[in-house]
Parts: C-alpha cells; sequence; structure tokens
C-alpha cells in the first residue's frame, strides 16, 4: 500500500511538470506574429484658424521610418523590453515566432526637453495566430508639449484698421529674461508659439508714432493652463499719430 501511495505521488509531480512546462510564458519560440504601424506626429508650432473661427496647431503625419519599436513580454509595462526592430520605409514593424500570451508593443515620443515618452499597445496573441496593433502615433516637434497665443491689434489715430506690421512684445511675468518679439500681418493678427503651460505671459505693443513726445503703450496678461493648447488674448487697439 506504502508502495502504491509513493508511486502515486510520483506521477502526480511528474503531471504537475510536464503541465508547467507547456505553460510557456510569453517570448520567443513559438510561431505566431505581431505587426503594426507607426506615424510621425511632427509639431513645429504652426496655427491655423477653421471655419468657425477656433484657432488650432497644424501637425504634418507621416510614416515613421526607421524608428526604433520595442516589445514586452508580458502586460508589465514597467518590465524590460525583450526585443527591438527597426520601422520600415512605411513606418511597418514585424516581431515573428511569438508563443501565446500578451505583449505590450512601444516606440518613443521626444519633446523640446529631450524627454523621451513612450506611446504603448497591448494585445494578447493566440497560438499560431497574426496580430495586428493599433497604430502608434509618436510626437516630435519643437512644439511638442508646448502652446500658444494669439491676438489682435487695430489702430486709431491718422490710420484706422488693421494695425499692420506692429511690433509685439511678449515676456513671462516675474522673469527676469529675454523678451520675445512678433509683427503682426496683413488683419492685424499675431502669434507666439513654443510658450510654457502653467506660466502667465504678458503681450504689449506701443504707438507707431510719439503723441506730444509720449509713446503710449497697451497690454494684455494671458495665463495658459494646458499644454498643447492655444490662447486667445484680447482684442488690443494701439494709436498711429
Amino acid at each position: 500500500m506504502r508502495k502504491a501511495k509513493i508511486v502515486s505521488a510520483f506521477l502526480l509531480s511528474a503531471f504537475a511538470l510536464g503541465t508547467s512546462s507547456c505553460e510557456r510564458p510569453e517570448g520567443e519560440g513559438g510561431d505566431s506574429t505581431i505587426e503594426g504601424q507607426v506615424y510621425m506626429v511632427n509639431d513645429a508650432g504652426k496655427v491655423a484658424k477653421n471655419e468657425n473661427g477656433d484657432y488650432y496647431f497644424v501637425k504634418d503625419t507621416l510614416p515613421a521610418v526607421d524608428k526604433d519599436v520595442y516589445i514586452i513580454y508580458g502586460s508589465d509595462m514597467d518590465a524590460f523590453y525583450g526585443d527591438k526592430v527597426k520601422t520600415d520605409y512605411k513606418g511597418r514593424y514585424r516581431f515573428d515566432y511569438l508563443v501565446s500570451g500578451t505583449y505590450s508593443v512601444y516606440a518613443y515620443s521626444d519633446n523640446p526637453s529631450g524627454t523621451l515618452i513612450p506611446e504603448f499597445r497591448m494585445e494578447f496573441v493566440g497560438h499560431s495566430a497574426s496580430k495586428k496593433m493599433e497604430d502608434i502615433y509618436i510626437q516630435s516637434g519643437k512644439n511638442v508639449g508646448l502652446s500658444a497665443i494669439v491676438g489682435n491689434f487695430s489702430a486709431t489715430g491718422n490710420y484706422e484698421g488693421p494695425a499692420l506690421d506692429l511690433r509685439v512684445s511678449l515676456c513671462e511675468l516675474g522673469v527676469l529674461g529675454p523678451v520675445e518679439d512678433a509683427r503682426t500681418d496683413a488683419e492685424g493678427n499675431y502669434l507666439f508659439t513654443r510658450l510654457q503651460p502653467g506660466k502667465s505671459y504678458r503681450v504689449w505693443a506701443e504707438s507707431l508714432t510719439k503723441k506730444n513726445g509720449v509713446s503710449f503703450a497697451v497690454s494684455d496678461t494671458v495665463y495658459i493652463a494646458s499644454p498643447s493648447t492655444i490662447v486667445k488674448a484680447k482684442n488690443l487697439t494701439v494709436g498711429v499719430y
């Protein structure tokens, strides 16, 4: 009887080992595939206005060519990656020879500060399967994560209408630093981009000529609350004498 119990225990242990060996963790050694597409979204700070009069950033979206794409064997996004590949001339990538399991795929966005930000996609892949990941969009450009201020100046005095080619200045409140300059366009509009959110800025312009030896200045204070936003300053009027 004791011998039978020993044999039974041995068989159960062997079965458990055999079962655990079949449940292989995520990684290579299988016949499944993950593939996908990476796009590069370039934000240089260009601004346009739509039919409703709302301003928006003009961004160029192109296939991300020759970019690194990483794969994590499992769902832990903090884990070290298991492999990486380069995208082709159409921004496509592919990971072969995977076993069944959950995989995380990512590529890096960058911003003007040089910080790399991973853009993740996660999917479960079955046995002998081919999984198409959701497209990955990575950000690039000098305006990524930054914001803008737009505004308008009109003229009064010897000339009534848009203030053309007016010099407009901007500085961050509470900071002793360089002052940025911009020029108004044919409609009196001006633009400042690549501004840090969470800060207040002052914009101002002076009269085009002096009246009675005094140059008048008009200004507005603008607070930018969030990144990647465009804040509209007050419409201001400057004297032309």
